[in-house]
């Protein structure tokens, strides 16, 4: 993982100039994220994803960075939907948590690579309940995009909905969008 968790892309650099910092490297650093979907699954053991990075800003939107390698296919150099899918969930649950995090005032770097805090991720985060992915364009593979999500709005307190858009990092044309709803469970903390 750490190999992997290392590799770089020159939009990393645009991303802090734009105001964004990386975000999940805590995460990585703890050792859990060995064991997450995204960076376990689809990024160090089968390298479908060639990058995955999760940056933020202040305010707790987040921007996802990944590229993708053969090992993310469907069709023959097209992007299989369910990785783009489980990309825009990856994406908008970060946006979700640090978005929270940034409405209580915690510390993100702080609470995010803390073990004993994020074991009780689904009653401080919550989970998907609802997701639904609009494909605009075929996603190729080789292909370095963006996935850039935010808060929507909450209501009553547990219903969390949040939207994404998914571009072409290089051209900025717009892939793919998202909205989900994130359920903090009834009676969690």
């Amino acid at each position: 993982l750490d190999e992997w968790a290392a590799r770089t892309s020159p939009v990393e650099a645009e991303l802090a100039r734009d105001g964004w910092s990386r975000a999940d490297a805590p995460y990585v650093k703890s050792g859990d994220a060995a064991t997450n979907a995204i960076y376990g699954a689809l990024g160090a053991q089968s390298d479908a994803l060639k990058i995955h990075k999760i940056f933020a800003k202040p305010d707790g939107s987040v921007c996802a960075l990944a590229t993708f390698n053969e090992n993310s296919a469907g069709h023959p150099g097209v992007v299989h939907g369910g990785v783009t899918s489980i990309l825009f969930d990856n994406a908008l649950g970060w946006a979700n948590a640090i978005s929270g995090l940034a409405e209580a005032g915690a510390p993100i770097a702080e609470t995010l690579g803390d073990r004993k805090r994020m074991s009780k991720s689904v009653a401080t985060f919550g989970f998907t309940a609802y997701l639904h992915v609009n494909y605009r364009k075929p996603v190729f593979v080789g292909k370095t995009v963006l996935v850039t999500c935010a808060l929507d709005r909450v209501e009553k307190q547990r219903k969390r909905y949040l939207k994404g858009v998914m571009t072409d990092a290089a051209t900025g044309a717009v892939l793919a969008d998202a909205e989900a709803l994130y359920l903090i469970p009834r009676g969690a903390g």
